[in-house]
């Protein structure tokens, strides 16, 4: 299930279509996006916190920043973290 608020069909397929490539394959846009909107964690995450822009990302680039900037974030934390537990040795 998606958990997503669309305005019609027309917007869905415009954003997560299938699209015909000129050798006869098909492919559909934004497929990581897509699977990464239809995770049910997703909402279930959104519901508990009460923060649902996580569920508001339209494009697959706004997708990449969001997930580096949680990358960073955590990486950042356990960097600091070590640096404090050095200092308090």
């Amino acid at each position: 299930m998606l958990y997503y608020n669309f305005k019609n069909y027309e917007e869905f397929k415009t954003l997560f279509g299938i699209t015909k490539h000129g050798n006869g394959t098909k492919s559909r846009k934004n497929k990581i996006l897509l699977a990464y909107l239809k995770n049910p964690n997703l909402l279930k995450q959104a519901r508990e916190t009460g923060d649902y822009d996580l569920l508001n990302i339209l494009e697959f680039i706004e997708f990449i920043i969001r997930i580096l900037q949680y990358i960073l974030t955590v990486v950042l934390s356990i960097y600091t973290q070590r640096i404090t537990d050095q200092g308090n040795r």
